[in-house]
């Protein structure tokens, strides 16, 4: 059953994820190399910060998961070469 759920909650979320690359793509905000993998970064901002920052979180109730969330955004933002952000 949990299986199943993750599942569920992969796709889901990796739909989300590739529409919202999709959009980048169509802005002109991701590299020629970027437009071949798009399901590929969002596979990437899964594993990273839903899975991998939610996992450490889930082990240390004093990590503070929101800090790497931005560290992660901040270095993707740096990567598809988008304006910086003060927040």
């Amino acid at each position: 059953m949990a299986a199943h759920w993750s599942r569920l909650r992969l796709e889901r979320l990796r739909g989300a994820a590739e529409v919202v690359a999709e959009h980048a793509l169509r802005d002109g905000e991701v590299s020629a190399v970027e437009r071949n993998d798009i399901t590929g970064m969002a596979d990437l901002i899964i594993a990273t910060l839903l899975v991998g920052l939610e996992h450490l979180w889930l082990l240390d109730e004093n990590f503070d998961m929101v800090a790497g969330m931005r560290v992660f955004t901040k270095m993707l933002a740096n990567q598809l070469g988008l304006p910086r952000s003060e927040a």
